[in-house]
């Protein structure tokens, strides 16, 4: 479950930094592949690093992943205002 939590996270904030960079709200089908891609291998990454890591610490990375992640999707939008 954290594992979809974190992939989500992830895309969420790639999409969004994507569409800042881009200037572009409607992005087109194949940005959303690739960026679901990279979602993807990196919350697989980060669930071998935390595989066996007690579950205190697995929502503490879960949390700080989420926070980290939507921050920098909230500056980048902050960073392209005109």
């Amino acid at each position: 479950m954290l594992s979809l939590f974190n992939s989500s996270s992830i895309f969420e904030g790639l999409r969004v930094i994507t569409q800042h960079f881009s200037r572009n709200d409607r992005l087109p089908f194949s940005y959303f592949v690739l960026i679901g891609l990279a979602a993807a291998a990196l919350s697989w990454g980060l669930d071998r690093l935390v595989k066996k890591k007690s579950f205190k610490t697995k929502i503490l990375v879960t949390v700080t992943l989420t926070v980290i992640t939507w921050g920098l999707a909230l500056a980048s939008g902050l960073l392209w205002v005109e």
